[in-house]
C-alpha cells in the first residue's frame, strides 16, 4: 500500500512539474508577441538627428538627408519634436515583427508639449537593418491621441543602392494617409509582413 501511495505521489509531482514548465515557456512566448510602443520626451532638431542616426546605423550626412526629405533641417533651432517608437508583435502573419518610428512635431498646450503633426515614419527590422519594408501602409489619426495603421507587404534587401527609409506622412488629427513604399527597388522578399494596430500617445 505504501509503495502504491509513494508511486502515486511521484507521478503527481512529475505531472505538476510538467504543467509549471509548460506555463513558464508559454508565458515567455506570449511576451515576445506583445505590441510595444513608447513616446519620447520633447527634443530639439539636434537630438532628433542623433536619435534617428543611431536607430538606423546611418552616418550623420545620411540622417540629415533623410530628415531634409520631410522638411527638417539643421537651421531649425525653435522646433520641438517627439519620436513614437513601435515594436510590432511577431505573429503567424508577421513572423519577423518590425520596428516603426513615427517622427512628430509638437506644440505647447496647457504647459505641455503635445503632438500636432506626424511628419514621417521609418519602418525596418532591428535584427537586420539591411532589410527594407516593401508594400502598403495606411494610417489613421483617430481623435487627438491614437494612431491606427495597417501594413501589408514584405521585407527584402535593396537591389542596388539602399533606398531612403524615412517616408513623408504630414498628417494631423482626424486625417489619414496611405503609402506605397519602394515598389520594385527591392530584391526577392524574405519575410511577409501584415499587422493591424492601434496605439495611443
Amino acid at each position: 500500500m505504501k509503495k502504491i501511495l509513494g508511486f502515486g505521489i511521484v507521478v503527481f509531482l512529475v505531472f505538476m512539474a510538467a504543467i509549471l514548465t509548460t506555463n513558464y515557456w508559454n508565458t515567455n512566448n506570449t511576451e515576445k508577441d506583445v505590441l510595444k510602443y513608447e513616446t519620447s520626451l520633447p527634443m530639439t532638431y539636434k537630438k532628433l538627428l542623433n536619435e534617428y542616426q543611431e536607430s538606423w546605423n546611418l552616418s550623420k550626412g545620411e540622417a540629415m538627408g533623410e530628415l531634409e526629405s520631410i522638411g527638417l533641417s539643421d537651421q531649425d533651432n525653435r522646433g520641438k519634436y517627439k519620436i513614437l517608437w513601435v515594436q510590432l508583435p511577431k505573429t503567424e502573419e508577421n513572423i519577423c515583427g518590425g520596428y516603426i518610428q513615427f517622427l512628430c512635431q509638437t506644440s505647447q498646450e496647457k504647459q505641455e508639449e503635445m503632438i500636432n503633426e506626424v511628419l514621417g515614419m521609418a519602418f525596418g527590422l532591428k535584427e537586420d537593418e539591411r532589410l527594407f519594408y516593401n508594400g502598403k501602409i495606411k494610417i489613421w489619426w483617430r481623435d487627438n491621441d491614437r494612431l491606427e495603421f495597417v501594413c501589408n507587404g514584405e521585407f527584402g534587401a535593396a537591389k542596388r543602392d539602399e533606398p531612403r527609409r524615412l517616408q513623408s506622412l504630414l498628417i494631423k488629427a482626424n486625417e489619414e494617409k496611405e503609402l506605397s513604399i519602394y515598389g520594385d527597388q527591392l530584391s526577392e522578399p524574405k519575410y511577409y509582413c501584415y499587422s493591424h494596430q492601434i496605439i495611443k500617445f
